[in-house]
């Protein structure tokens, strides 16, 4: 009722003004004695009326429509205020982020699917295990396999996973882990290894298909630590920021999301999607082939630089099985120091 009684405040002259116009010609109407001149008042009446009740019953129809339209505007307006600055930096989309954006695979699916022939694609980041890998996304795998059986070039670079760059990323990123099983326990170097491994000497695909794997991809481990997750295409670059954020703080945050633990801490943050036309995305192009032609990194190629990799993993569980034969033969010690008895050693 009280949006009836608004509408009837707010549109007070039409209710007089129509009311009191149609009970007139009504009321005239009564008064003639001719039909026609009774019909045409009749008629009048109740336009009169009928313009006043339909005024009266679309507004109150409508009362909120204004307020709906207004806030939607203000919306629309907020969104317009970036669209200028995205489009001369030629940003063509945001991504929430790589975990969350179902979006972000789909369109770096469908670039990959449509890169011309005789184009290359450009791979860089920490171990790029969804594209690459026993744990690599089947949408990425199919995509790539189709690009390499047409014979599309694509340049791989992983961060180096024996460099002092990935060990004290992983220290940041699984402290607990790496505490407890040594750094080559870690998730960061079993991945980067894996994916290694996995381009060395594919698996789970046709021969075919492993041929042009060993022909098409070209992989080099860099040992500076990784500033961006790049994707470029012929046509777009996808770019993500890196960073050493997280521990404590991010862990409550994501829990409130419903993730309770996590072995990295890329993947949270937007991804531009830009053309490669922008400056931003040649800049990138060149922070690609920089590091690909490096001294340090031309060296670290996928077949020279893998067995270093598997020297350094023997050395490390070497070191850390010594550790812990000391460890427990010290608390052996202590033990029966404390019982009061003669260790044996045997």
């Amino acid at each position: 009722m009280g949006k009836f009684f608004d509408a009837v405040k707010d549109n007070l002259m039409w209710v007089l003004f129509g009311g009191f116009g149609g009970f007139f010609f009504l009321w005239l109407a009564t008064r003639m004695g001719d039909d026609q001149i009774y019909k045409l008042s009749t008629s009048v009446g109740a336009a009169f009326i009928v313009t006043a009740l339909s005024k009266l019953l679309l507004s109150v129809a409508f009362s909120d429509s204004e307020e709906i339209f207004e806030t939607q505007i203000e919306k629309l307006t907020s969104k317009l205020d970036i669209l200028p600055e995205a489009r001369k930096c030629k940003i063509v989309h945001i991504f929430e982020n790589r975990r969350n954006d179902d979006k972000y695979q789909e369109e770096v699916i469908n670039q990959f699917n449509h890169v011309r022939k005789g184009e290359e694609v450009l791979l860089m980041g920490n171990s790029l295990r969804d594209f690459f890998g026993d744990r690599r996304k089947k949408g990425y795998s199919n995509s790539i396999l189709d690009m390499i059986k047409r014979d599309i070039k694509i340049r791989v670079l992983l961060l180096d996973p024996i460099s002092d760059a990935a060990i004290n990323r992983a220290d940041v990123e699984e402290k607990e882990t790496v505490a407890k099983k040594g750094y080559v326990g870690s998730i960061l170097f079993n991945e980067i290894k894996n994916v290694a491994e996995w381009l060395n000497n594919p698996i789970y695909v046709t021969t075919e298909e492993r041929d042009k794997i060993k022909k098409n991809i070209q992989l080099r481990f860099s040992p500076y630590d990784p500033s961006t997750h790049i994707t470029i295409t012929d046509k777009y670059t996808f770019v993500e920021q890196y960073h050493k954020g997280g521990d404590n703080f991010i862990r409550k945050d994501l829990e409130k999301e419903g993730i309770n633990f996590i072995d990295c801490f890329g993947g949270f943050v937007p991804v531009l999607m830009l053309e490669n036309s922008s400056q931003y995305a040649k800049l990138l192009k060149s922070h690609f082939y920089n590091i690909w032609n490096d001294n340090e990194v031309v060296k670290r190629t996928l077949r020279i630089h893998l067995k270093e990799i598997e020297k350094f993993e023997e050395m490390e569980w070497n070191k850390l099985n010594h550790k812990h034969q000391h460890d427990n033969l010290h608390y052996e010690k202590r033990r029966f120091s404390n019982d009061n008895l003669i260790y044996n050693f045997k």
